[in-house]
């Protein structure tokens, strides 16, 4: 499962035209990430990929920033 975030905003189906700031980090956008994960688990999903398009800056930076805010969850 591929997780990924999104800013608030109408949604744009063709990626080209979407601007870099609507990608968010894991937990920092508008989905709700605690739903999700327990529809996953339900289903069996066994293996996650933390995805973000852009990222404002640096890239291990926001990386640090979704695996914090998904283990957050566990607690």
């Amino acid at each position: 499962m591929h997780l990924k975030d999104r800013a608030a905003g109408p949604p744009e189906l063709d990626e080209s035209k979407v601007a870099k700031p609507t990608f968010k980090e894991v937990g920092s956008g508008t989905l709700d990430f605690p739903a999700i994960l327990r529809a996953c688990k339900d289903v069996g999903v066994e293996h996650y990929f933390i995805e973000q398009d852009h990222v404002p800056a640096d890239p291990l930076a926001s990386l640090k920033q979704s695996v914090t805010y998904l283990r957050s969850l566990k607690s």
